[in-house]
């Protein structure tokens, strides 16, 4: 799953703050600390070592990605085209894995795997993680400064350079407001 790098970061920070054990162990803090400012520069300098390797940001680990896009056991799925259309990119990810799929079991995985619905869902733990925060796109304006902003825009340009990575950086404000139910119209003449 890939997502725009701005929210990605937003989200990261909401979740590494939220550990239900935040060790106290001094390297820790200095890769996760609590303070946006300072979270955001340990993760573009490459210092936060979950799900990266040591030096590396999170435009390189999608960038170590890139290049296995056309491997035959390798989807690319955009968090931001899952939001816009669930039922296109669930269509997608089924015929990737060669699943008939209908579109009444199309809208039940929709529903089912809804931002919402996995909020309500969740486990006590996650719930108390507050792991299901907003799930939103564009909630980085809300977070980051402007040149904050310019910095990742001028990583991203610099790191992605000649591949076909793009970025959505905000949806319209009625793909926000609509709840799934509201839509299931709209997504069944989609299908």
């Amino acid at each position: 799953m890939m997502r725009n790098p701005k929210d990605q970061l937003v989200s990261w920070h909401n979740m590494t703050s939220k550990f239900p054990v935040r060790p106290s162990d001094p390297e820790f803090q200095k890769a996760f600390p609590l303070d946006w400012k300072e979270f955001f520069e340990a993760a573009i300098s490459g210092v936060q070592y979950f799900g990266n390797k040591d030096g590396e940001y999170y435009l390189d680990h999608l960038l170590t990605w890139h290049e296995h896009r056309n491997d035959e056991n390798v989807l690319f799925v955009v968090y931001e085209d899952m939001k816009k259309d669930p039922a296109k990119q669930i269509k997608r990810i089924a015929d990737f894995l060669e699943v008939e799929i209908s579109k009444e079991d199309i809208l039940k995985v929709a529903e089912a795997t809804s931002f919402q619905t996995m909020k309500k869902d969740t486990n006590s733990i996650l719930k108390d993680m507050n792991f299901f925060r907003k799930g939103q796109v564009g909630d980085w304006k809300n977070h980051f400064t402007v040149a904050q902003s310019e910095r990742i825009d001028s990583m991203v340009k610099e790191k992605l350079a000649g591949t076909n990575i793009t970025f959505t950086y905000e949806l319209s404000k009625s793909l926000h407001l609509n709840c799934f139910t509201t839509r299931v119209a709209e997504l069944q003449n989609k299908i």
